[in-house]
């Protein structure tokens, strides 16, 4: 049986423990809301350019990254949901597909 990882999130958290909010999962990549829905970070495959980073820039990412959402201030996200080839950001007024 596997045991559970602890994950160390980038810069915002400055060693605090921070609460995951939603997650989502595929075989290639993870996306994670934390934080009030205000951040959301990533992992895993970008071979598609499925994490938000154009095709082109890096192809997979080992540890959690901090995806800048653009939201606007009084947007925070809800839920994120990976497919294989994108992931999904919803808030509570749009989503936005990546």
């Amino acid at each position: 049986m596997d045991r559970p990882t602890k994950i160390t999130f980038p810069s915002i958290t400055q060693g605090r423990e921070v609460t995951i909010e939603s997650l989502s999962y595929n075989s290639n990549h993870s996306a994670f809301v934390v934080t009030g829905g205000k951040h959301v970070f990533y992992a895993g495959s970008n071979d598609m350019g499925q994490v938000g980073i154009p095709r082109g820039g890096a192809s997979s990412f080992d540890t959690p990254q901090l995806y800048d959402t653009k939201l606007y201030d009084d947007e925070t996200v809800s839920q994120v949901a990976c497919g294989v080839y994108h992931t999904l950001i919803l808030t509570r007024t749009v989503h936005y597909n990546y």
